[in-house]
């Protein structure tokens, strides 16, 4: 499925890619986060293995500060 969840922390701009990225599902006070794991695209297999999820950073997206909510593909179960 897809949801929005918040960021745990910032990221910068993004230019003319997308990449995708694998993240971490953290259990906040508030709910669920994504924390994006080190490496920045589906080429790294090994953040993808370990992903609990994936965003995707549209093409030319502005800086996101911590708490923007971004579109998480949650894998089906």
């Amino acid at each position: 499925g897809v949801v929005r969840l918040p960021r745990v922390a910032p990221v910068g701009p993004n230019g003319a890619g997308r990449p995708v990225r694998g993240v971490r599902l953290v259990e906040a006070a508030t709910g669920l986060q994504v924390e994006a794991l080190d490496q920045i695209d589906s080429a790294h297999l090994s953040s993808v293995a370990r992903a609990d999820a994936l965003i995707v950073q549209p093409e030319h997206a502005p800086a996101l500060a911590a708490g923007s909510l971004v579109k998480t593909y949650l894998p089906d179960a």
